[in-house]
């Protein structure tokens, strides 16, 4: 075979699979993408089967108290089990993260949907596989 046909198909085959690898790349990303952000729709039933129940708890914050009732929603049934086996750790994870707020932040709205993003994110690191896709105050009372 002639260099320059060789050269012409090996050019042709680089192409095709820069442009395969491209193609699938950017499906993958976009799938991915998407299904971050489907909301799952659960039936009221289904999330109570997935709420851990925290005890009510009195905590310090930086310059008072704080009296509440939370909950959290896992993601699944395994990490309900991950929750409930890691109890102690997670209400431990929870007092650590009210040290940060003060009581005027708690008196917002902002602020305590602050304190419920750093629960969240400070319990997902605990669990090994599982995801905390809620956290609910019952109630709460900052003094």
């Amino acid at each position: 075979m002639p260099r320059p046909l060789k050269v012409m198909w090996t050019l042709i085959g680089t192409a095709a699979v820069v442009i395969a690898a491209a193609a699938g790349g950017t499906y993958y990303w976009k799938s991915q993408k998407a299904g971050a952000h489907e909301p799952v729709h659960l039936t009221a039933a289904e999330m109570k089967s997935l709420r851990v129940d925290l005890p009510e708890t009195t905590a310090d914050l930086q310059d008072g108290l704080i009296q509440f009732t939370l909950s959290l929603e896992a993601s699944d049934m395994r990490t309900k089990q991950e929750l409930t086996d890691l109890s102690p750790v997670v209400e431990d994870a929870v007092n650590r993260a009210l040290l940060q707020f003060t009581t005027a932040q708690l008196h917002s709205q902002v602020g305590v949907a602050t304190l419920k993003q750093h629960i969240m994110t400070d319990v997902n690191a605990l669990l090994p596989s599982g995801r905390v896709t809620g956290v609910y105050f019952a109630t709460i009372v900052v003094q």
